[in-house]
């Protein structure tokens, strides 16, 4: 993807605090703080390394665009740097801006130290700034510096930026596994079991919508966050009386910043274990993390949708109705299975 996006000229890449130790060996600091046994010892983060910024990003890629910190008060570095040295390793690294700082100040006055004895030289600094200043102007911001605020709906919500928001939806849905050749769907009866990680047990309406306007008869049922060990016994028990039609298990975790986990919760793996008993046709669709399915390796059937927005609801809706074609491919690898760019194809019958 990163190869796409530069030959497409995309401006801008975000670095992020991540440990790629096979790119970049040499260790970072250990922790600023840290309690009794918990002073592991990790890589540079891709924020701080040479070898990726300028050695991979810069010259193999041969990226001319802007690169940005992600934020600097994230504990990626944070925890490991205060937020000077943070801010030279990172220039060092190839970065042309720094994202979020926890102290600008202090930030500003290490960088104009590490000029003056020479640790960064001054043509580095006027390098970047060249590449911020082209970027403002290729934005048109030494006409308009200003947005107005009424008119970004106009514009992201837009009937094209729908359009295309939906097309990149439609082609990216990953039909992962499906043992039993579930999709498109056959049966016009479903029962929906949503599982949220927050507290908006509606959240997979738009696709619950979707198949009812194409006809099927759908009953749902839902756990989310605050749901108790009854609401989920509630679920099971309904299961366990059996089902007319297939059974879609929605999940809906979120990798969301400063989250700590993205695994699924307890109550999501034993929802996922009381479906796989059944013999009732079951598929499982991730509205979000697509790693969920090494939670619950024993499922016949496994869609990767990506995201909780509507876009994605429908698209998924669409590709079980057998209303689009299926084509996404895996970004990831999950597990030794199913590699980067698995993915099955699927020929709409709509």
């Amino acid at each position: 993807p990163f190869r796409a996006a530069i030959a497409s000229r995309v401006g801008a890449i975000m670095t992020a605090h991540i440990a790629l130790p096979q790119l970049e060996p040499d260790l970072a600091a250990p922790l600023r703080s840290f309690t009794e046994g918990d002073n592991s010892r990790v890589t540079l983060p891709a924020t701080l390394s040479t070898r990726i910024l300028t050695g991979l990003l810069r010259n193999e890629l041969a990226f001319k665009g802007l690169v940005v910190t992600d934020a600097m008060e994230m504990a990626g570095v944070a925890a490991r740097y205060d937020a000077g040295t943070a801010a030279v390793l990172a220039l060092k690294a190839g970065a042309d801006m720094i994202l979020k700082t926890p102290d600008v100040d202090g930030v500003i006055r290490s960088i104009k130290q590490a000029v003056a004895r020479g640790e960064i030289p001054e043509a580095r600094i006027n390098t970047s700034v060249e590449r911020v200043l082209r970027a403002k102007a290729a934005l048109g911001l030494h006409e308009r510096r200003t947005v107005d605020p009424n008119e970004v709906d106009i514009v992201v919500s837009g009937n094209e930026s729908n359009a295309i928001a939906q097309e990149i939806a439609d082609r990216s849905m990953t039909l992962v596994r499906d043992e039993q050749k579930l999709v498109p769907l056959a049966t016009k009866q479903v029962l929906t079991i949503t599982f949220t990680d927050d507290e908006n047990r509606a959240i997979t309406q738009p696709f619950i919508a979707e198949l009812q306007q194409a006809g099927l008869e759908v009953e749902s049922m839902a756990i989310d966050n605050r749901s108790t060990g009854r609401d989920l016994e509630r679920v099971l028990d309904r299961l366990n009386e059996g089902v007319s039609g297939t059974v879609l298990y929605c999940i809906s975790v979120q990798t969301e910043s400063s989250k700590g986990t993205v695994a699924l919760p307890p109550a999501g793996v034993r929802l996922a274990e009381g479906i796989r008993k059944l013999r009732t046709p079951a598929l499982v669709i991730s509205f979000g993390n697509p790693y969920l399915l090494t939670a619950m390796p024993g499922v016949s059937a496994y869609v990767a949708a990506y995201s909780p927005y509507p876009v994605s609801q429908r698209a998924a809706a669409r590709a079980l109705l057998g209303a689009i074609d299926i084509t996404g491919r895996l970004p990831i690898s999950l597990s030794a299975l199913y590699p980067r760019g698995h993915g099955l194809e699927v020929k709409r019958t709509r």
